[in-house]
């Protein structure tokens, strides 16, 4: 597969190709031929990157400067003025955790896998968790930064609602990845935490502290076979279109793309009187 690199996003997006939800020509364009520039992010991650940027300083991916949207008159939307005094809450628990930072925006390899990690911070002082768990004074943290409006909602792929975390791979991918490559690299296993803030409410952000059981690096090492095994076998074969009008309208490679929709599909419905 030549220098392709394996990414917790390439990750999530293959399997949602193999679900039949994505289509290969994007995942094609993003990840093989490395051109992810293209895409323009959804709103909601372009507040992300954003945030970030504004708490770390770290360049987003293409190295462009991320700007808030304004209004007409040049005030912040509504979404980036919420998202203001979550900018105090993060410098807040940064201080009072006595965490300090040593990185933002780093890379990590190991083999074909890689990350960038938002922060990479040290614990100045031992750190105490809800149930007892201490990070010790000295140790370095992995810091994901979230923004998003569904913390305490449980169905969605990307809700956090903490008890059915263990459900989201598309969430729980990332950490996962992280801990091992530092692993690999180190021979220890570094804390990993969410820091998460919420859209809708500048009074509620959260931490999580990321912790795996013994066996969870066999678990992603037999899943990374399996991801080695679909990449090699798609790259071979082709990655198929899946033409989707919303999609498509939106797509940055849909000039001279043959497999472009410009109607919706038929859709087959099989009614058995035996269902009601």
């Amino acid at each position: 597969m030549g220098d392709i690199r394996i990414s917790q996003s390439l990750i999530k997006e293959l399997l949602e190709y193999q679900d039949g939800k994505s289509c290969g020509l994007q995942l094609e364009e993003k990840f093989i031929k490395n051109n992810f520039h293209k895409f323009i992010a959804s709103d909601s991650m372009s507040v992300g990157t954003w945030f970030e940027y504004e708490l770390t300083g770290a360049l987003p991916k293409g190295n462009s400067t991320p700007n808030p949207k304004t209004t007409t008159t040049g005030k912040l939307t509504s979404v980036y003025e919420k998202m203001i005094p979550h900018i105090d809450n993060f410098k807040t628990a940064m201080y009072f955790y006595g965490l300090e930072l040593v990185s933002a925006g780093e890379k990590i390899k190991y083999g074909d896998l890689e990350g960038t990690l938002d922060i990479r911070a040290k614990a100045t002082k031992d750190i105490v968790t809800d149930s007892g768990n201490v990070i010790k004074a000295g140790s370095q943290i992995i810091i994901d930064i979230k923004t998003s409006g569904l913390l305490d909602n449980k169905w969605s792929d990307y809700g956090w609602e903490i008890e059915n975390l263990s459900n989201k791979i598309k969430i729980i991918l990332q950490p996962l990845m992280y801990k091992y490559i530092e692993m690999k690299n180190t021979g220890r296993d570094i804390p990993f935490v969410f820091m998460l803030f919420n859209t809708a409410d500048n009074t509620d952000c959260r931490i999580i502290n990321f912790i795996c059981s013994d066996d969870s690096f066999e678990t992603l090492e037999s899943l990374l076979v399996k991801i080695r095994k679909l990449l090699a076998y798609h790259i071979s074969i082709g990655w198929k279109a899946r033409p989707n009008m919303r999609v498509c309208a939106k797509c940055p490679i849909k000039v001279g793309c043959r497999h472009f929709a410009v109607a919706p599909p038929f859709q087959d419905f099989y009614f058995d009187s035996a269902n009601i």
